[in-house]
């Protein structure tokens, strides 16, 4: 039963991933085909993930109260419709506006899936699982921008036609899901027991940390790197999608080993490794004389990758407790939204800025900021 619940949960990771990855390599011919400049491009990132801000805990805290399996079937039909919409139209301020309603569909998705294993697996297997979900979305993230890139090719609205899988696998939730029974805190200790897990100094850790991941990879990576290739290369958008798949076909293989990775390094050599790498990674990607040597640093970004957010999510589970899961994996939800929604917007202004202006100080911002949070690490003797 495991295997085919799993499936469902692996799909919906996917789902969580669609609407960003698959749409970055059509950037360029949406921001040429509507007249826009390439920080407003932005805009399609940060207000997707905007809803997600506000309204993942909320359907966190419903998913506690009322089932998993209920708020993800709703989030999926109104990503899917909102999604499809997205693609009938021409009107950049129509398309934002479906984009926000997409992105509260999407809100709950990268936060129940992982709720979902927590409630499954037990405490050996967990992290395996956790590896294996996290190289399912990176496959996803390899293959979406290849897929998205192609489509664009012909035209960037096609792109958004693949929101139509939504729907499908909320109708395959609806019928062939079973929801695994929780424990539950009684009705007036539930929030006594959450403001327990909130004064825990890891829990709060790792929401401020998800923040910050989630502004070097929006603020630079996935917003800008499809500009780098395009106006320093002039590479065509399915080779920019190819870009992509670098970075996630590596992060996919490293987080398969994830469970192994545990086991032999603490998790604190893990974040350091980590930031290590985004540093590295993100500091090279301005100065590479040719766009085939973009493969070096988006796999070094993947290597960082995908090793530190199966360490976040891992952190946060253990530091959980199961009737509050829910809401406290969607709160860590919430602040890596936050940085997916602050990301684009810090980048867009260092882009515009008269004397910070250009894309390599948006990579440069980022390398810094990764630097910064890894000499954290690296003097912290306490974490």
């Amino acid at each position: 039963m495991h295997n085919k619940q799993l499936l469902i949960i692996y799909g919906i990771s996917l789902m969580a991933i669609l609407g960003l990855t698959s749409v970055n390599p059509a950037f360029p011919m949406i921001a040429r085909d509507l007249s826009i400049t390439p920080e407003k491009t932005g805009l399609l990132l940060a207000l997707f993930t905007l809803p997600g801000i506000l309204l993942t805990p909320v359907f966190g805290l419903l998913a506690d109260k009322f089932g998993r399996k209920k708020v993800l079937i709703f989030s999926l039909f109104l990503m899917g419709v909102a999604g499809l919409f997205c693609g009938f139209t021409k009107d950049f301020n129509i398309l934002l506006s479906f984009r926000v309603l997409q992105g509260v569909g999407s809100s709950s998705l990268g936060a129940l899936n992982i709720a979902l294993i927590g409630d499954i697996y037990k405490e050996e297997l967990m992290p395996k699982v956790l590896g294996y979900n996290n190289a399912v979305l990176n496959i996803g993230t390899g293959v979406f921008p290849i897929i998205g890139g192609a489509l664009a090719q012909f035209n960037w609205q096609y792109v958004f036609y693949l929101n139509g899988f939504a729907i499908v696998l909320a109708l395959i939730l609806l019928f062939n899901f079973k929801e695994p029974e929780r424990k539950k805190s009684q009705k007036e200790n539930y929030l006594a027991a959450l403001v327990t897990n909130l004064k825990q100094k890891n829990i709060l850790f790792i929401f401020g940390l998800s923040i910050f991941v989630y502004i070097i990879l929006f603020g630079s990576y996935l917003t800008y790197l499809p500009f780098i290739a395009d106006i320093n290369f002039s590479v065509e958008p399915v080779y920019i999608g190819l870009l992509f798949s670098g970075m996630s076909f590596t992060n996919a293989f490293v987080s398969i080993f994830f469970g192994k990775i545990l086991k032999k390094y603490p998790a604190k050599s893990l974040f350091i490794y980590s930031f290590s790498l985004y540093a590295v990674a993100l500091f090279m990607i301005p100065i590479v004389p040719s766009w085939q040597l973009l493969f070096i640093p988006t796999i070094l970004f993947g290597l960082a990758h995908g090793v530190n957010l199966p360490n976040i999510q891992t952190r946060l589970i253990r530091n959980s407790n199961p009737a509050q899961r829910g809401i406290l994996i969607s709160l860590n939800r919430t602040f890596s939204q936050t940085g997916q929604t602050l990301g684009p917007v810090i980048g867009g202004a260092i882009l515009a800025a008269p004397l910070l202006g250009g894309l390599p100080s948006v990579f440069y911002f980022s390398a810094g900021l990764s630097g910064i949070i890894f000499i954290i690490f690296l003097l912290n003797k306490s974490y």
